[in-house]
């Protein structure tokens, strides 16, 4: 997702009545990082930040934190000492070696190979690094419902729609990819909407095209090699 859409839907992102869909993808999110949070280590580099994951996961110091994401908009909520850094993913003006994880929540709109060539560059070895997306048969039968190409995700706004991309694979596909270019991939969790927390609404994209407890969101945890 380029940066001039995310400074356009910044203001609106998180909002999760406007956004069920994106709110529901954070907390179960959270709910799969959590498994493995205490294995992070500092420094950690957040991937398309936006609204940092970190604080949920309660396991990072801001100071210990980098925020990185293309838009400028998307970062500005983030707390203060946190390093915030502007810039893509897939090229990181970091040294190689330097980091000790990487977090990517929902990180398929740049779910490529540049990407996890980037996060071996950083990484020092045994780093730990978590992905998520979401999952591949709610984004085949989403996108195959409302005509979209499997590789884009809609996102409308109070402007109105707009397409953008979304690589979302296979738990055998992601894996090979992230294994392809210097990683370990160690664990694969799922979560479905029966796992948000109490009391939470279901959005209405996932709870019609989901059965109970069928996954809404895939979870890695790989380490640099």
């Amino acid at each position: 997702m380029g940066a001039s859409v995310y400074e356009a839907v910044a203001a609106e992102y998180y909002d999760a009545a406007l956004h069920p869909t994106c709110a529901n993808f954070r907390d179960l999110t959270i709910t799969l990082f959590r498994a493995w949070a205490d294995e992070l280590q500092a420094p950690v580099v957040e991937l398309g930040a936006g609204r940092s994951s970190l604080p949920d996961l309660g396991r990072t110091a801001p100071e210990r934190a980098v925020l990185v994401d293309s838009s400028p908009a998307m970062l500005a909520g983030n707390d203060p000492a946190a390093l915030r850094m502007v810039g893509d993913a897939r090229h990181l003006p970091l040294r190689t070696g330097v980091v000790g994880s990487v977090v990517a929540a929902m990180a398929d709109p740049f779910n490529d190979s540049a990407l996890w060539a980037e996060c071996a560059r950083v990484g020092r070895p045994g780093a730990v690094v978590l992905f998520s997306t979401p999952s591949h048969g709610w984004a085949r039968r989403y996108r195959a419902s409302v005509g979209d190409p499997v590789d884009r995700a809609r996102f409308a706004t109070a402007a109105g729609s707009v397409l953008t991309p979304s690589y979302v694979l296979t738990v055998d596909e992601q894996v090979a990819l992230m294994e392809a270019h210097g990683l370990r991939v160690t664990d694969v969790e799922a979560a479905g909407t029966v796992a948000l927390p109490t009391g939470t609404p279901v959005s209405p994209k996932l709870a019609e095209l989901l059965s109970t407890g069928e996954p809404a969101v895939t979870a890695f945890r790989a380490e640099v090699r």
